[in-house]
């Protein structure tokens, strides 16, 4: 919920849901998605004698039924199944599933070991064979990790945002048991900014999300501008030394650098020279404005009318 913005909350151990009328029949973990989307999550620690679960396992029968009923209340739920054992034959139906377009196609070219899975669903479900398939569509298995390798990997999820990871992880578990315990000041949904405020409280801020890519792309889109000048005479570039010695400031990180030249001495072709230089790198990442197309700006941030994204003129 803390890294996607899809999210607007997640409930544990729920007995209802916001804007649903419905019983809730998947109650571990609920997560509530801003488009109205919901995804239930059913999170069993291992299979009794620690193998593969099979669907003639009472627990798995047991959850296949609530599965069922849950899917069935709107089109836009999933439900998740995790477990530290594998769900074996479930898990490999489900796989198959998704590569059949219908029910038809399905049963013409699935392997005969996930059509008998199927048809021992549909029968603990006792509806028809097109709505059976339609609904496991809808459901995910997710990884078999122990509580340890949840926790390594939560951690590793919120390094590159927050400070103080590992204390931050801490507070975000002793806060999702306070309300697992439905104590008299839990809530019915958390939502991202009680964590964040949560957090806050204890010194710990979210570091904006930064997007390289997006950033690269969005600079070498806007250099674009003012870039189409001609270099050559009769053909051929005059090669400068003063280019050599441009490069070599930067290798060297010289913070700035004053190039001069009387009118018409090149120096616009000098600097598209290292702008072309310098998009061939892949560790540089350059922006160029041509001052001169941009004579009417009185600050950084009036470039946005020009293409430059918003969110790169305060910087």
């Amino acid at each position: 919920m803390l890294l996607d913005e899809n999210i607007s909350g997640i409930q544990v151990d729920a007995v209802s849901t916001p804007d649903d009328t419905k019983p809730v029949y998947q109650d571990d973990i609920i997560i509530l998605y801003k488009n109205g989307d919901r995804t239930f999550i059913q999170a069993k620690i291992n299979q009794a004698k620690h193998e593969a679960w099979k669907l003639t396992d009472t627990t798995l029968n047991k959850e296949l039924e609530s599965c069922k009923s849950q899917l069935l209340s709107k089109p836009n739920y999933e439900v998740h199944f995790y477990s530290r054992t594998p769900f074996g034959g479930f898990q490999r139906l489900i796989e198959e599933s998704s590569v059949h377009p219908d029910l038809e196609a399905f049963l013409r070219d699935a392997p005969q070991g996930q059509i008998d899975t199927f048809n021992v669903i549909t029968k603990i479900w006792e509806i028809d064979a097109a709505t059976a398939l339609s609904l496991i569509k809808r459901i995910r298995i997710g990884p078999q990790n122990g509580s340890s390798e949840w926790q390594d990997l939560s951690h590793e999820l919120l390094k590159p945002t927050f400070p103080r990871a590992k204390t931050a992880l801490e507070l975000i578990y002793n806060h999702v048991d306070h309300q697992h315990l439905h104590l008299a000041d839990s809530k019915i949904v958390l939502d991202r900014q009680d964590i964040l405020d949560m957090l806050h409280e204890h010194g710990i801020h979210q570091a904006l999300a930064f997007d390289e890519t997006k950033l690269i792309r969005s600079f070498r889109d806007f250099s674009v501008q003012g870039r189409q000048w001609v270099r050559s005479i009769g053909g051929e570039k005059i090669l400068r030394k003063e280019l050599t010695l441009l490069k070599q400031a930067i290798e060297q990180k010289v913070p700035s650098i004053l190039l001069e030249d009387i009118a018409g001495g090149g120096k616009t072709c000098l600097l598209l020279d290292l702008m072309d230089d310098l998009d061939e790198q892949k560790k540089t990442v350059s922006l160029f404005i041509k001052g001169d197309i941009f004579a009417s700006i009185n600050t950084l941030k009036d470039l946005e009318q020009y293409g430059l994204p918003k969110e790169h003129t305060n910087k």
